[in-house]
């Protein structure tokens, strides 16, 4: 069965949300452009605290789950100039309002 396509708020929310946290989108919208999508999408004014403070939220239970990546594990144990990134400074840094 093909799966639906979903709908383009859904796109453009999860585009946001890409951007927001992986920075991957964000240079591929104008300052403008991001304005628009976070007036049609309100946020928080922390969003970025909030959402990080909801990724949190919904693993500080299971912290035995937390296993790291293990390409990153294998990848710190053999390159001494390998540095993982930080997800939450990406977050942060981000050029999206929040």
């Amino acid at each position: 069965m093909p799966r639906e396509r979903p709908s383009e708020r859904i796109d453009i929310r999860e585009t946001a949300f890409r951007g927001d946290l992986l920075r991957r989108v964000s240079s591929e919208y104008s300052d403008v452009e991001r304005e628009a999508v976070v007036r049609a999408h309100p946020r928080t004014p922390h969003f970025k605290e909030d959402i990080i403070q909801a990724f949190y939220d919904g693993i500080r239970h299971i912290p035995d789950t937390m296993f790291g990546n293990v390409k990153a594990d294998v990848l710190a144990d053999k390159d001494p100039h390998f540095h993982a990134g930080n997800f939450c400074s990406v977050i942060r840094a981000s050029a999206w309002a929040g």
